[in-house]
């Protein structure tokens, strides 16, 4: 067993030496973390396992509705080609080698499907995610990641033999010509771009990134040989187009920079090139012309509204915009003569421009609710009717709560969106989940978690805080760097607007990653606000992760956090920071869970955060430790399950009337 004091340790800053009781968690070997698993699994008297199985079988989708494959982890793979695709396409399931679904409208010719991979075959273990893939000319080419820390191997699989291309790769790569392109990382951020041919069977570099504040990322436009290496940070971001060249160089077509102030975007459709400058709440939509081997902006814009812009395609005939609208979005049809046609806007619902046929004047589209699953469909523009496509889902199922949303305004006079999803047997208590960082917009996700609540009588109420992104980049800077403290005021102001106005009278607070942050925070601002919190793979440890730039994320979060080699920055930043301002007072029960290999947020935080509150705030804490896991759990489906089962007991225990 570990004796605590072992574990003393001290990290230098600019306001000096720190001495940390728990600094050398981090640096426990695999025997140390199975003896904490061992001590930490004592606490675990609230599982039932009668109870851990039926909450397995509500979370877990009825294996005879249909549902998309997605990208994200192991099982079996179906390849067919397409005729209009000669790359291929592949599918798969989501975790699990005995779910295959297929899209209904790929193909009535059975003919199309080539053959059945079963990747428990390839990996033994089964403990896989799969990044990107791509069939051509009967080699399969994808990323794998076999260690559930985002760190992948490009692999080409070809007459049950694999080969392996490069190690430590980014899970996304595009095609070009005949080349893989993909990105090497450098630790955990991708810093150069390589091109491997397929027919020659050598690799070249083609680009490295030099700036350690950003990390790089592609884009391929479909039917060009162009394509998008794009140096992407907090603040700012470069798109840089190139093409190959036949000497494996890179010829640049085009260079633009976003930032703050100046927010650009650029799409493709049938080779015309086309880009959207978002200039506070103004977006206006350029077309740029080819000119002797580059790309030129047009002074004119082709369209400008007041509103911002999240996708966009332009057609021979059309405008088609996907817009922000709060934690909403919607879709708008214009005519290129800048007439508005039709508009897609139902609030608590989340739109995603698929595609669109000039010939046949048909947009095809997504829509997904807080309370409705997702469905792909199709709009004509013809006669503006609608039909379903198919959806992600063979039936709907109940939704046993309302939706509703509401403003609140908080102490500085901002009005806080919040949207409120109401059990139909409500009790008024309620899971209270908020993020409020890196300009992320919580946007309208159907869920089986929440599902799972709503039927318990449990209402879900979602806090859009300063920090997010729901209402452009000005709400994004009003919650980060130095006005940060916003997200926690508007947090704690919100809660008590809920209690006062009696919408709830008991809740657990929940928030993940850099939202985990937020929730601990308002913990440390009023310990009394909740009767629990649950902290999943959690940031908490602010000051003295920004202070090691020896981590993979933490110089490129300067901009979103504060540079801690400034003073006034550091002394900032340690006035909020988590684990530095527990107070020794009663908090609340807290459920923590880490990943083992998370490679975005040390396993340490969550472990030391937890052993910190027990011994200043004397409260009860249920550390929850995932060996396999990584950022977003489990890479194993039944494993990942019975994670999350285990959070909803604990939560549904502490919510008890």
């Amino acid at each position: 067993m570990i004796k605590l004091g072992s574990l003393k340790g001290c990290y230098d800053s600019v306001l000096g030496n720190i001495e940390d009781n728990y600094y050398k968690i981090r640096e426990l070997d695999s025997k140390d973390i199975a003896d904490i698993i061992a001590e930490e699994n004592k606490n675990n008297d609230f599982l039932d396992n009668e109870v851990l199985s039926d909450i397995k079988s509500k979370l877990s989708v009825d294996k005879n509705n249909f549902r998309p494959p997605t990208k994200e982890y192991n099982g079996y793979l179906i390849k067919y080609k397409r005729k209009e695709d000669s790359l291929g396409k592949v599918l798969f399931s989501n975790k699990g080698k005995d779910e295959i679904y297929l899209m209904l409208e790929i193909s009535e010719n059975k003919n199309d499907f080539i053959e059945l991979i079963d990747f428990d075959e390839i990996y033994s273990s089964g403990e896989c995610v799969i990044g990107e893939y791509r069939y051509i000319d009967n080699e399969f080419i994808y990323t794998v990641d076999q260690e559930n820390n985002e760190i992948y191997k490009l692999v080409i699989y070809k007459d049950n033999k694999i080969e392996v291309i490069e190690d430590s790769v980014d899970g996304y790569f595009i095609i070009n010509k005949n080349n893989i392109v993909y990105i090497k990382k450098i630790g955990y951020t991708g810093k150069q771009v390589y091109a491997y041919n397929l027919i020659s069977r050598e690799k070249s570099l083609l680009y490295t990134l030099r700036d350690d504040e950003k990390t790089l990322a592609l884009e391929e436009y479909m039917g060009s040989d162009i394509f998008n290496i794009f140096e992407d940070g907090h603040s700012s971001r470069i798109d840089n187009l190139f093409k190959i060249l036949p000497n494996n160089s890179l010829e640049l077509i085009y260079s633009v920079l976003s930032d703050d102030k100046n927010i650009n975007y650029i799409t493709s459709r049938e080779n015309k090139f086309y880009l959207s400058n978002q200039r506070g709440e103004e977006c206006s939509i350029y077309n740029l012309t080819f000119f002797e081997n580059t790309l030129i902006l047009d002074s004119t814009p082709l369209l400008s509204v007041n509103e911002e812009v999240i996708d966009y395609l332009v057609s021979n005939k059309y405008y088609i915009l996907n817009l922000r609208s709060g934690s909403s979005t919607k879709i708008v049809i214009y005519n290129r003569d800048n007439e508005l046609l039709y508009e897609l806007n139902k609030k608590g619902y989340d739109y995603n421009i698929i595609s669109f046929s000039d010939e046949f004047a048909r947009l095809e589209y997504e829509s997904e609710g807080w309370l409705d699953s997702r469905k792909r469909l199709y709009l004509s523009l013809l006669n503006y009717e609608v039909r379903i496509g198919y959806k992600y889902q063979k039936n709907d199922l109940y939704s046993p709560g309302d939706y509703h949303s509401l403003e609140v305004s908080v102490r500085d006079g901002s009005k806080v969106e919040v949207t409120y999803l109401k059990s139909r047997n409500s009790t008024k208590r309620a899971v209270i989940y908020f993020y409020g960082a890196y300009g992320e917009s919580i946007t309208p996700e159907y869920s089986m978690k929440v599902n799972y609540l709503l039927n318990n009588g449990i209402d879900y109420i979602i806090l859009h805080v300063r920090g997010g992104g729901e209402n452009g980049k000005s709400w994004h800077n009003a919650g980060r760097l130095d006005k940060k403290k916003n997200t926690f005021y508007d947090a704690v102001d919100c809660i008590r607007y809920l209690k006062n106005e009696e919408i709830v009278n008991k809740i657990v607070l929940e928030g993940d990653s850099a939202g985990a942050a937020s929730v601990a925070t308002v913990l440390n601002l009023d310990p009394k606000i909740s009767s629990g919190a649950l902290l999943a793979v959690p940031f908490l440890d602010v000051f003295a992760t920004m202070n090691d730039p020896e981590l993979p994320l933490t110089i490129g979060e300067y901009s979103e956090w504060g540079d801690p080699n400034n003073r006034e920055a550091a002394e900032y930043i340690k006035s909020w920071s988590p684990i530095d301002n527990i107070i020794e007072t009663n908090y609340p029960p807290l459920f923590i869970t880490v990943g083992i290999n998370d490679p975005r947020v040390g396993f340490w935080e969550g472990i030391k955060y937890g052993y910190k509150i027990r011994e200043k705030a004397k409260s009860m804490v249920n550390i929850h430790i995932i060996p396999d896991g990584g950022h977003n759990g489990s890479s194993i489906n039944d494993l990942d399950l019975f994670h999350k089962a285990v959070e909803l007991l604990w939560v549904t225990k502490k919510l008890e009337s």
